[in-house]
Formats: C-alpha cells, structure tokens, sequence
C-alpha cells in the first residue's frame, strides 16, 4: 500500500485521478494515506535528536556526598542532580 501511495506522491496527479482505474476505492487510499502519514511522522520523530547521549569520566577526587557532579535541566523545569 505504500508503494501505491509514493506512486502517488511522485505522479503530481490529484487522488481522484491517480486512482481511477485501480482495483481499489478512494476511502482505502485515503486509509493507506493516513497510515503512510502517521509511520511518515513517527519516523521523523524517532530521527530527532530527542535524547542526548552523555559521557561522564569519573576524576580520583575525595568524596564529598554533597558536591553535585552533575545536573540537567529540562526545557520545563525538572532538574535532575547526580551527587559524587
């Protein structure tokens, strides 16, 4: 069914023309578009850079339970604190 869609999206036609003549109705290509669409969005979304890979290379210091070694903090507030 993708396949029939990107055929779609590459012709340049309107829907109603590209599927005239197809052993399929308006009402499943529109289903099979949507879906496209939806795995389209997901897969885009999975490609962003959402999570952000940290490296954290510990130093031979004294511990001090009370030393934050690291801290993030989102867009919306929430911090996050990693004490040695």
């Amino acid at each position: 069914m993708y396949v029939e869609v990107e055929s779609w999206l590459a012709s340049g036609k309107s829907k109603k023309d590209f599927i005239a003549g197809k052993p399929y109705n308006m009402h499943k290509f529109e289903y099979w578009y949507r879906k496209y669409q939806a795995q389209k969005t997901t897969h885009e979304s999975n490609n962003n850079d959402i999570f952000k890979e940290i490296t954290y290379i510990p130093v031979d210091i004294p511990i001090d339970r009370t030393k934050v070694v690291l801290e993030i903090e989102s867009p919306g507030g929430i911090k996050i604190r990693v004490f040695q």
